[in-house]
C-alpha cells in the first residue's frame, strides 16, 4: 500500500507547527569564537537531586549547554581529558561520584558575550565516539555539550521546566527509547488524545517524543521581532510503521493551537543545521531528533502543540495535542 499523509482540517482555533528532521553531525571546525549567552539560573537536577556545580549553565542559540565532567562525575562516569587529541573520554558507570569537591554557582541571570574554543573536540563515551549536531566548545577550561548530547553521554532520559529552568537527567538514558521502545511508550495515541513534554507516544507510523521545550528572544544569531519570542521545540520520531515503507514528512504535520490566534502560524524555514528541513523523507526504522522553531507573541502563556495523522488511502487518522506552558 502506498501511504500518503494530508494535511487534516482542524474546527478548534490555530496551531503552530512542529516538525523533525534527520539527525545531523556537527561539522568540525577549529577556531575561537565570541558567543552571545543566557544565564537564567538554570539549575540540573540528576536522579532527583540537585547537582552543585562551579560551572554555570547557559542557553546559546536556544540551546542549553551543560559542563560535561560535573554532570557525568555525578553519575558515576570517569572523565579523562586527552590534550592530544582533544578527546573527552568517559567510562565506567558504577556509584555515582557525587559533586562534593564542587562549589555552587551564583545563580547567573542576564546576557553575556563569551569567548569559546572549538578545537574539534570529540567525545568518547565507553569507547564509542558520540555524534552531536552541535559542536563541543571550551569555555575557561571547561568543555560544555548540549542537554540533550550530555543526557545521552551518561544514559539519562532528559526532561525541561522552562517555569524553573530546571534541566532533568533521570531514568535508564536515551538507549531504552530506541532498544526497548514497546515497554517505554506511555500510550498508543487515539483521536483527541492528549500528552506530556517528555513522554513517548506510538501513532499509526511513528514513536514520537516531543523531549524538551525552551522560549527564547534569540535563536541562531537571530533575534524575534519586537512584541515576539521563539518557541524551541525538540521533538524524536522514529518510523515504526510495519508497511516498512519511507514516510514523506513536512510542515503540514503538526501546529500548535490556541483560542486567541487569528490564523495559521508555520515555523520558520531553518537557519541553523539542526532545525527541521521544509522537506525530508523518515525511512524504515530510521530515527530522528531535530528543533523546530516557531514565533509567537509574547504575551501567549499557553498553547497546544498538536499532531495530526491521517492515511487518505484508508481514511483513517488521528490528532494528538500536548500542552506547552509558554511562562
Amino acid at each position: 500500500m502506498k501511504m500518503q499523509r494530508v494535511k487534516g482540517l482542524i474546527t478548534s482555533a490555530l496551531v503552530v507547527s512542529l516538525v523533525v528532521g534527520s539527525t545531523t553531525v556537527a561539522m568540525a571546525k577549529v577556531s575561537q569564537e565570541t558567543i552571545p549567552v543566557s544565564y537564567n539560573n538554570i539549575k540540573i537536577v540528576v536522579d532527583s537531586k540537585e547537582l552543585q556545580t562551579s560551572r554555570e549553565p547557559f542557553i546559546y542559540e536556544g540551546t542549553t549547554y551543560l559542563p560535561v565532567r560535573a554532570v557525568a562525575e555525578a553519575v558515576g562516569k570517569e572523565v579523562a581529558w586527552d590534550s592530544a587529541t582533544q578527546t573527552v573520554t568517559l567510562s565506567g558507570g558504577g556509584t555515582a561520584a557525587g559533586n562534593a569537591n564542587q562549589t555552587a554557582t551564583t545563580g547567573k541571570v542576564g546576557q553575556e558575550n563569551i569567548q569559546v574554543s572549538y578545537n574539534n573536540i570529540k567525545i568518547v563515551v565507553d569507547g564509542k565516539e558520540l555524534q552531536t549536531s552541535r559542536e563541543p566548545f571550551i569555555y575557561e577550561g571547561t568543555t560544555y555539550l548540549p542537554v540533550r548530547a550530555v543526557a545521552e553521554a551518561v544514559g539519562k532520559e532528559v526532561a525541561w521546566d522552562g517555569a524553573t529552568q530546571t534541566v532533568t537527567l533521570s531514568g535508564s538514558g536515551a538507549a531504552d527509547k530506541t532498544q526497548n521502545a514497546d515497554s517505554r511508550v506511555a500510550s498508543v495515541i487515539t483521536n483527541d488524545m492528549r500528552g506530556e513534554i517528555g513522554g513517548l507516544y506510538r501513532t499509526q507510523w511513528f514513536d514520537l517524543s516531543v523531549n524538551s521545550m525552551e522560549v527564547v528572544k534569540e535563536y541562531g544569531g537571530q533575534t524575534a521581532d519586537a512584541g515576539y519570542r521563539f518557541v524551541v521545540l525538540e521533538v524524536y520520531e522514529k518510523n515504526t510503521w510495519d508497511g516498512e515503507e519511507t514516510i514523506p514528512m513536512g510542515t503540514f504535520d503538526f501546529y500548535v493551537d490556541h483560542a486567541s490566534f487569528i490564523d495559521y502560524i508555520w515555523p520558520e524555514s531553518p537557519w541553523t543545521a539542526d532545525m527541521m528541513p521544509d522537506e525530508f523523507d523518515l525511512a524504515p526504522g530510521e530515527e530522528v531528533t531535530y528543533m523546530v522553531v516557531f514565533v509567537v507573541p509574547e504575551g501567549l502563556t499557553d498553547a497546544d502543540f498538536i499532531y495530526i495523522e491521517i492515511d487518505e488511502a484508508e481514511g483513517v487518522g488521528s490528532t494528538f495535542a500536548i500542552n506547552l506552558a509558554l511562562k
